[in-house]
C-alpha cells in the first residue's frame, strides 16, 4: 500500500521512468534486430557442425583418404566443433594381404606394411583424441603403394557401396548427419574417393532429400588445394561442372582450435621424419592463416585469423 501511494505522488516521474524504459526496449530490439541480420548475412563460420539443437543427436562424418588428411586439411574444424561427436573415416587404411615392404614404409622408419600400418592407426587415434574426437574409423582399402606394388585394382563399386552404408550407419544411430569429403584430385586416392563420394551425394540427392538432417560438404584437401592455386570460386566452378551446386562456409579457428590442429598433427610422428612432411606441417598452417585474407573474397570475409573453407551441397542436378 506504502508502495502504491509513492509511485501516485510523482506522477511525473513516473512517466519518465515508463518512457526511458520504453526507449531502452524500443533500442534493444533494434539491435536484436540488426545483430541477426548480420549473422544471417555473413559467411557460416563454425556453426558449421555446431548447429545441432541441444536435444538432437548429430555426427560430423569427415572421409578421408589418408590417415593425416582429414587433420590436416580440417582439423581445426574438428576441435571446434560443439555439441557434436565427430567421426573421422579414414579409407585407404587396409592392411595388405601379403606383407610387403614399399620405399615409403623404409622412408618412415618401418620394416613393412604390417608394422607401418599398425603404427600409422595409433596415431591417427592418438590425434583424434587430442581433438576431441571419437575413435577414428579404419576402412580395409589399401592405399595405391600397395595397390601398385600388388598389381590390385581398385574395387570402385565396393569403395561407393561402403561409403554409402557407412553414411546409412550413422544415419541410423544420430538424429543429424553432416558427411565431409575431398575435393581435390591431383593424388590418384584422392581421385579415385572424389569420384565415389560423388556418387554418395548423388545416391542421396535422388533417394533422400538432402536437409539440416542430412548434409553433404566437401573440404579442401591439403597441399594439393594450395597446388591447384583454387580460389574459393574456382572450387565453385569446379563443382557445378560436375552438376553440383555448394554454398561456400567458413570455420574461423580460434587460438585453442588452430592450437590444438598443430598439436594433432604433430601426433603423426611416422610421417614427420620425412622433412617434406615437416614443411607441409608450416605450410598448412600458413595456408589457414591466410585463406580469409583473400580480396578475393566477399567484403565480411577479411579475417585476421586462421580459418578452413568447406562446400555445402544445396543442389544436385540429374545426369542426363
Amino acid at each position: 500500500d506504502t508502495g502504491l501511494r509513492r509511485h501516485s505522488s510523482h506522477p511525473r516521474m513516473s512517466l519518465k521512468s515508463h518512457g526511458a524504459v520504453a526507449l531502452v526496449l524500443l533500442l534493444s530490439a533494434l539491435m536484436l534486430a540488426v545483430v541477426s541480420l548480420r549473422c544471417r548475412a555473413q559467411p557460416a563460420t563454425t556453426t558449421t557442425i555446431a548447429a545441432a539443437q541441444s536435444r538432437t543427436r548429430a555426427v560430423a562424418l569427415v572421409v578421408s583418404p589418408h590417415l593425416d588428411d582429414a587433420v590436416f586439411t580440417v582439423g581445426g574444424l574438428i576441435a571446434c566443433a560443439a555439441a557434436v561427436d565427430v567421426v573421422v573415416a579414414t579409407v585407404f587404411a587396409g592392411y595388405p594381404a601379403t606383407v610387403m615392404a614399399t620405399e615409403w614404409d623404409a622412408i618412415t622408419g618401418y620394416r613393412n606394411s604390417t608394422t607401418a600400418i599398425l603404427s600409422r592407426r595409433n596415431e591417427d587415434r592418438r590425434a583424434m583424441a587430442r581433438l576431441g574426437a571419437l575413435p577414428p574409423v579404419h576402412l580395409e582399402f589399401l592405399d595405391v603403394m600397395y595397390r601398385e606394388m600388388g598389381r590390385l585394382a581398385l574395387p570402385q563399386v565396393q569403395l561407393e557401396e561402403a561409403l554409402v552404408e557407412l553414411v546409412e550407419r550413422y544415419r541410423r544411430e544420430y538424429d543429424e548427419v553432416q558427411v565431409f569429403g575431398p575435393l581435390v584430385e591431383l593424388h590418384v586416392d584422392h581421385a579415385l574417393l572424389h569420384k565415389a563420394y560423388l556418387q554418395v551425394v548423388r545416391h542421396f540427392a535422388t533417394s533422400v532429400r538432402h536437409s539440416d538432417k542430412l548434409a553433404f560438404y566437401f573440404f579442401e584437401d591439403f597441399p594439393y588445394i594450395q597446388t591447384k592455386h583454387w580460389s574459393i570460386y574456382d572450387v565453385e566452378e569446379s563443382l557445378a561442372h560436375k552438376n553440383i551446386t555448394v554454398g561456400i562456409e567458413r570455420v574461423l579457428l580460434e587460438s585453442h582450435c588452430a592450437k590444438a590442429k598443430q598439436e594433432a598433427i604433430r601426433m603423426y610422428t611416422s610421417q614427420l621424419k620425412y622433412e617434406h612432411l615437416r614443411a607441409v606441417t608450416v605450410a598448412a598452417r600458413n595456408f589457414a592463416n591466410a585463406r580469409c585474407r583473400s580480396a578475393d573474397y566477399p567484403r565480411g570475409w577479411e579475417y585476421p585469423h586462421a580459418c578452413e573453407v568447406v562446400y555445402r551441397v544445396r543442389h544436385v542436378a540429374r545426369i542426363r
